[in-house]
């Protein structure tokens, strides 16, 4: 048995030699690249949760004196935006603020967007001293506090702002 083991390696080296040295010829695989381009220009819609407690009257201002270099980087990427203005109280159900303006949201086509969104930005300064931002976001969103599950459509309280 011992003579026979050697004979069967040698036997399969030969076999599994001569499988590598076949006559395949080798040509050359053709490729094509297909490109094409998306016209359709980035969306993003951004919602402010602007605390309305007594002490943000300041702030609220603050935050309107500084939108202008927000603004300027989405009009300089070309994002399609929505931004929408909310306040930390959630008896507002989550309705988005809007000035004398009347704009509900800001988009890339409002005329005189930074003044729209120093008038929505003012959310006054009467709200609850309960703070419950992440809340107001969802109502906002038309996701019912406690209420919504994956896979669910939310409601659309906002309608056009998402």
């Amino acid at each position: 048995m011992q003579v026979r083991l050697p004979m069967v390696a040698v036997s399969l080296a030969v076999m599994l030699g001569s499988a590598g040295c076949s006559q395949d010829i080798l040509t050359s695989v053709s490729y094509k690249t297909e490109e094409f381009i998306q016209n359709t220009r980035p969306k993003v819609d951004i919602l402010w949760v602007v605390d309305n407690s007594n002490s943000m009257a300041a702030n609220q201002a603050g935050i309107g004196q500084s939108f202008e270099a927000f603004i300027n980087n989405l009009v300089t990427t070309q994002v399609d935006y929505h931004i929408g203005v909310v306040s930390s109280d959630i008896t507002d159900a989550g309705r988005l603020h809007s000035g004398v303006s009347g704009e509900v949201y800001i988009t890339p086509n409002t005329i005189m967007a930074q003044n729209a969104f120093l008038e929505n930005v003012q959310v006054g300064i009467n709200g609850s001293a309960v703070e419950r931002s992440f809340e107001s976001a969802a109502l906002a969103l038309g996701v019912g506090i406690g209420q919504w599950e994956p896979g669910q459509e939310p409601n659309q309280p906002n309608v056009g702002f998402m």
